[in-house]
C-alpha cells in the first residue's frame, strides 16, 4: 500500500514538474503604453512577444500625436529617466524610425528574458530621439 501511495505522488509531482516547464518555454505577449511627458498628444503602444526558450524578443510598436521619428528603443529595468536599458531594440545606425516599428532582437540572455515574462512590472519600453523627445510606458501582461 505504501508503495502504492508513493507512486502516486511522484507521478502527480511529474506532471506538475512538466506543466511548470511548458508554461516557462511558451512564448508570451506583453505590452506597454506609452506616453511622453513633453507631450501630452503624443500615446503610443509597444506589444513585445517574449521567447525565453528561442532567446529572443519581437516586437511592434505604432505610436501617433508627435513628430518624433524615434532613433533608440529598449526594454528597460525600472521606470523613468534613471531606468537602465536591458535590450536594445532597435538604434540609430538603422536610421530615423516612423510608425509602425517592427523587429526581432535574437541572442538575448535567457534568464532576463524569463524575468521580463515572468515579472513585467519591474521592466518598461522606451523611445527616444537624440535631438529631443521620448515616449515610455511600463510592461504589464496582455490582456
Amino acid at each position: 500500500m505504501k508503495r502504492f501511495w508513493i507512486v502516486g505522488i511522484i507521478m502527480i509531482l511529474s506532471v506538475l514538474l512538466v506543466t511548470a516547464g511548458v508554461a516557462v518555454a511558451t512564448p508570451a505577449k506583453r505590452v506597454a503604453r506609452l506616453s511622453s511627458s513633453e507631450d501630452a498628444n503624443a500615446k503610443g503602444r509597444a506589444v513585445l512577444r517574449v521567447d525565453p526558450s528561442a532567446r529572443k524578443v519581437c516586437f511592434r510598436i505604432t505610436f501617433d500625436g508627435t513628430p518624433m521619428n524615434p532613433t533608440h528603443g529598449s526594454i528597460n529595468r525600472g521606470h523613468g529617466y534613471y531606468s537602465t536599458p536591458e535590450v536594445e531594440l532597435f538604434n540609430n545606425d538603422d536610421g530615423p524610425h516612423s510608425s509602425p516599428m517592427r523587429g526581432c532582437v535574437r541572442a538575448v540572455d535567457h534568464a532576463l528574458l524569463r524575468e521580463i515574462k515572468e515579472h513585467p512590472r519591474r521592466f518598461s519600453v522606451r523611445i527616444f530621439q537624440y535631438s529631443g523627445g521620448g515616449m515610455s510606458g511600463p510592461i504589464r501582461r496582455a490582456r
